[in-house]
């Protein structure tokens, strides 16, 4: 008991409002100057990567994961060095790639802060070889609402691109359509989320006559692939979907 007065009591002395007022004007001043040359560094780190970003990526919905993925490999510059530094820029640039993103132009952003990004443990050894294109498409009924529905779904031990075009026809406003993907990341393993979002198919846009299309990026996938929809404003209706799959030996 007599252990935890004391704690008790050097608590209420380092916390006593008097002195903690004191204690952070000494250290605003200080605070501030590190505060802007941190800002001044976040914005030369967000302006070099997106001109890279602007002059390859022409959707905007597609900049900001590049940008994200930017701001996360310039972290890894300034807090590894060496061999430790090209393995964590490898890892990351292998998770941004699994969510569709594009492996020359992370390699690209990841050199603009001396990280360098082993493609070899990313990308199989013979990825040029195309072995096998599958498609999966058709049409899907959706009959409720807030009920998941499975596009596409398989597993195999070769790895894979996937990437796939979900064509839905607004019916109201909101319209409100989930996509999750979900892979495995062992043969055994549980299926594990790998990209979730909602869109209000109301306000997508698209050609005049034409249904808006959802697009999911290409991913390098390895054990198995899962995509489901979910309608969460309005139902029943069909939607098409087209998924290609190609096989790598």
């Amino acid at each position: 008991m007599a252990a935890a007065a004391k704690r008790l009591r050097k608590w209420l002395k380092k916390t006593e409002p008097e002195a903690v007022a004191r204690a952070y004007s000494l250290s605003r001043p200080v605070q501030a100057e590190l505060g802007g040359l941190e800002q001044m560094r976040h914005q030369e780190v967000f302006m070099r990567a997106k001109a890279l970003v602007d002059e390859n990526i022409t959707n905007p919905f597609m900049k900001m994961p590049y940008l994200s993925a930017a701001e996360r490999l310039y972290r890894i510059s300034r807090d590894y060095e060496g061999l430790a530094a090209t393995k964590m820029a490898t890892a990351e640039a292998a998770m941004w790639i699994r969510r569709g993103l594009d492996v020359v132009l992370l390699t690209a952003i990841a050199r603009l802060f001396s990280l360098e990004v082993v493609i070899e443990e990313i990308m199989p050894t013979v990825a040029v070889a195309k072995f096998q294109v599958i498609p999966h498409e058709g049409e899907l009924a959706i009959d409720e609402t807030d009920t998941p529905y499975v596009l596409v779904e398989f597993t195999s031990d070769k790895v894979q691109e996937v990437e796939g075009r979900v064509e839905v026809e607004p019916l109201g406003s909101p319209d409100r359509i989930r996509i999750v993907e979900y892979e495995k990341l062992s043969p055994d393993g549980p299926w594990t989320v790998l990209n979730a979002g909602e869109e209000d198919v109301s306000l997508l846009p698209h050609e005049p006559g034409k249904p808006p299309v959802i697009r999911l990026p290409k991913k390098l996938e390895k054990y198995g692939y899962r995509a489901e929809i979910t309608a969460l404003d309005l139902a029943p209706r069909t939607v098409r979907f087209n998924f290609q799959r190609l096989v790598l030996e």
